[in-house]
């Protein structure tokens, strides 16, 4: 099995991460650990949909923000 890409439309990521009070900065630095490499900027990327996640990137996203997965589509 190899890794899969992501092109569904991920609606949720900003809108939890604010609810959580958590900056760009600070879901990527958390990423980072998780040995995501994104910035500020791959965050807003992906917020605003124009950038396409891998399966692993999704489910780290979901790891950090404390959610699961399938909530980050609802």
């Amino acid at each position: 099995t190899g890794v899969q890409t992501c092109a569904l439309p991920i609606k949720k990521i900003r809108a939890v991460r604010r609810k959580k009070k958590i900056t760009q900065i600070q879901l990527a630095a958390r990423l980072n650990t998780l040995g995501i490499d994104f910035d500020q900027s791959a965050i807003s990327k992906i917020e605003n949909q124009t950038k396409v996640l891998l399966d692993y990137e999704v489910k780290a996203i979901a790891q950090v923000l404390g959610i699961s997965i399938e909530r980050l589509f609802d």
